[in-house]
């Protein structure tokens, strides 16, 4: 196969196209001559995006006078970027934690008054309603949580109303926690590290949980690797992890970013709440699916599909849960998993299941 010839900046500034994302090396890695040309033919181009790590060039563009036409994405400061520009919206909720940048340390900034994307929650359904029933029934007093996104995590904290003292340890902040804080069941006060606040990463629901948070001194937003860091979840001793997953095999592995093996979203914390909770000295843990897809497949397969990614290890699931139960993994055989699994399983597949777990070596 022939190689293609070289071409000058110039060929490759006409080969971009409005919407187009460059993918840049980082460092002295950067196309120095390549950028250059995009900077002198900016007017040629159009919601182009540069993405890039730890720039050592100082760019003309990196202050957003460009915006229509070339933008920066950063994925790791420098001192080349540190310098530039931040854009103020006065319909950002002002949050407390290790996310505060004096007025000294910027340059500049851009003012906007532009809405919030909300996200609603998802409707719960009787499904998810008896699946957050076997979890719920399992968070004790004084329990520090974590919860992520869907409607069974969000059902499991609507049914904890008659417990005291709960904590929030959590990546994501949702509306689900807002009626848990406001009837005082969620206060805090229990928790062995951050007692009296809700620790999160970020936080995404509706405006109410926005206006909740607005210089809300018991929330504090810290970093990604802080609030995930398994070592300083195992620090709470009554810590509970939950999560939702797609696809469980009979091993207990969870593949919760793909479906059907092709993509869907990514890793999040899941993995990291989940080892959390292993650590923890009274810490449970627990991954929750409707036993079925709506199209009438088991969510529980004796080996998950093929190009399927596993974000949760067979040996750091604690708890499997679906509407039909709750299969307890941790310490278990091969083949005490694969039985536990096959009972929360739908009725229509559990003999395929034994059958197939069987032929595996399982049984």
């Amino acid at each position: 196969m022939s190689m293609p010839a070289p071409c000058d900046p110039q060929g490759l500034i006409d080969a971009l196209r409005p919407g187009d994302d460059v993918i840049v090396p980082l460092a002295n890695g950067e196309p120095v001559c390549l950028i250059d040309a995009m900077e002198d033919h900016v007017e040629a181009l159009h919601d182009v995006r540069v993405h890039q790590m730890h720039a050592l060039q100082d760019r003309r563009y990196f202050d957003g006078r460009w915006s229509e036409h070339l933008r920066h994405v950063s994925y790791f400061l420098s001192h080349a970027t540190r310098q530039h520009f931040l854009e103020v919206n006065h319909t950002m909720p002002r949050t407390f934690g290790r996310n505060l940048v004096h007025v000294s340390q910027v340059r500049g900034w851009v003012e906007v008054d532009r809405p919030l994307v909300e996200v609603e929650a998802r409707p719960i359904t009787d499904l998810d309603r008896r699946i957050a029933g076997y979890v719920a029934d399992r968070v004790k007093d004084g329990d520090a949580i974590q919860a992520g996104i869907g409607s069974i995590p969000d059902a499991i904290l609507s049914m904890l109303s008659d417990r005291r003292h709960l904590g929030l340890h959590t990546e994501l902040i949702s509306d689900g926690v807002l009626d848990l804080v406001e009837s005082g069941t969620m206060t805090g006060a229990r928790k062995a590290i951050n007692p009296n606040k809700m620790v999160g990463t970020f936080a995404l629901g509706t405006r109410r949980l926005y206006d909740f948070l607005h210089e809300n001194a018991a929330v504090e937003l810290w970093p990604v690797d802080y609030v995930n860091d398994p070592r300083v979840i195992a620090g709470e001793p009554a810590f509970v992890s939950i999560n939702a997953t797609t696809e469980v095999d009979l091993l207990g592995q969870c593949a919760s970013e793909t479906v059907g093996g092709r993509y869907w979203s990514g890793s999040g914390g899941q993995a990291d709440f989940a080892r959390g909770a292993m650590w923890a000295e009274y810490g449970r843990g627990s991954v929750v699916l409707q036993s079925r897809t709506r199209h009438g497949e088991s969510k529980i397969v004796a080996q998950l599909a093929a190009g399927s990614v596993v974000t949760t290890l067979k040996n750091t699931v604690d708890h499997v849960v679906t509407e039909y139960g709750i299969a307890e993994l941790r310490g278990r055989t091969i083949r005490e998993r694969a039985q536990a699994l096959i009972r929360i399983a739908h009725p229509e597949h559990r003999d395929g299941l034994g059958k197939q777990a069987r032929s595996l070596g399982y049984f």
